[in-house]
């Protein structure tokens, strides 16, 4: 009987291994980061609504709130005027967040679920104020997802009319996890909204402040 030795990694295997797991691990907890920043966005949008209609409220009121916010969190970017305007939008946007639920196909009956939560808030922005549509915004989404795509590659998408060109269906789609080193992935660890909320849960530190060590804070106080 022959018994086969076990092979052990070398040192650089190993290494790697670690760093694999490093990059993984400051992926989950930007991806669930970055869920968190879209929640707190869509219920302040909500909330701003809320009191636009049922208060009768005019937009003057989302003027008076950022400046309320920057009073009492100085160092927040995040709150201007523009940036509630857009939470306003967003939230009428897609009032069943965390999903937005569109037609399979334009004849079919059948419907398809896609997280809003896959790509960063710049890309939602550029959604926005880019598309009109609906059913459009949501191609747009889920082929970001699909390919990796930064906000800049899906604004070529968006201005070469991917959409009209494949055929204005959504196809059939699975939630997947970007790869760390995709174009995706790093520009939601360094999208600036994402930094800007993670700060807002930091202790004042003479220390630098950086994404890495704002996000080991959040996922070790979590």
């Amino acid at each position: 009987m022959v018994i086969k030795e076990q092979q052990h990694p070398s040192r650089q295997q190993w290494f790697k291994a670690i760093q694999q797991k490093i990059e993984q691990a400051q992926l989950q907890t930007t991806l669930k980061v970055n869920h968190d920043l879209l929640q707190l966005y869509f219920e302040i949008g909500c909330s701003i609504l809320e009191m636009q209609e049922q208060q009768g409220w005019g937009s003057q009121v989302i003027d008076q709130l950022s400046g309320h916010i920057k009073t009492h969190f100085p160092a927040a970017t995040g709150f201007s005027v523009r940036n509630l305007k857009y939470m306003t939008a967003f939230a009428k946007a897609y009032p069943h967040f965390p999903m937005v639920q569109v037609p399979l196909a334009q004849s079919s009956d059948e419907k398809v679920q896609v997280s809003l939560a896959q790509i960063p808030w710049y890309h939602h922005i550029s959604l926005l104020t880019k598309v009109k549509h609906l059913e459009e915004r949501v191609f747009y989404i889920i082929e970001t997802a699909k390919h990796q795509w930064s906000r800049n590659t899906m604004l070529l998408q968006i201005k070469s009319d991917l959409f009209t060109r494949q055929g204005s269906a959504v196809t059939n789609f699975k939630s997947v996890l970007p790869a760390a080193h995709s174009d995706l992935a790093q520009q939601t660890i360094k999208d600036p909204y994402v930094f800007d909320f993670l700060q807002l849960a930091a202790p004042e530190s003479n220390h630098e402040v950086t994404p890495s060590n704002l996000m080991i804070r959040n996922l070790t106080n979590s």
